[in-house]
């Protein structure tokens, strides 16, 4: 545990103070592993308040790479808060806001996570189902998630995507309904 403390003087009720003079300064080794280092700012008040502000610091460059192919809907940020529990270090290439991510974006990393939320009609257009078959031929590691995925591509897609899904992805499609309850 290292210790150092900054003296900010009388603050009122939403007053503000910094400490730009005399910066608290966190680094790491130059050869220290790529990880997520979690640092645990106290906060404490004379008068005895404290907080806990947890911080997340990403150390290095981000293994897993996460593919938002979601149409535009917010389901990174499922996928993105299990990425800091998980104190893993990641990158997002959102679709929606950045156009198709490239082979060569994917191979920079260690994995990819790509997740179409409940998206069932553009899950995975035929240049991305092209664009893995390549990553997946070359190696790569893929974690594919969706609500809708065998759906969009056998129930309601050509037969180049239905062969994707059982060729490609190894996939059967049973249902698109367990019809189970609990």
């Amino acid at each position: 545990i290292i210790t150092s403390t900054a003296t900010f003087g009388d603050l009122g009720i939403g007053g503000k103070s910094s400490n730009a003079a005399t910066p608290f300064v966190i680094s790491a080794r130059s050869k220290a592993a790529n990880h997520v280092a979690r640092l645990v700012l106290k906060l404490q008040t004379e008068e005895g308040y404290t907080a806990d502000v947890k911080l997340n610091l990403n150390l290095g460059q981000a293994n897993i790479l996460l593919v938002d192919d979601d149409n535009g809907v917010a389901y990174e940020r499922h996928v993105e808060q299990f990425a800091v529990d998980g104190a893993l270090l990641t990158a997002t290439w959102d679709i929606a806001n950045s156009g198709d991510v490239t082979l060569e974006d994917m191979q920079k990393y260690q994995a990819v996570v790509w997740f179409t939320g409940d998206d069932n009609s553009t899950s995975l257009t035929e240049n991305e189902q092209t664009l893995i078959t390549d990553y997946l031929a070359a190696g790569g590691r893929l974690l594919l998630s969706g609500q809708n995925i065998g759906y969009d591509l056998v129930e309601a897609g050509t037969p180049a995507d239905t062969s994707f899904y059982s060729s490609v992805l190894h996939a059967k499609y049973l249902n698109n309904d367990t019809d189970e309850y609990m």
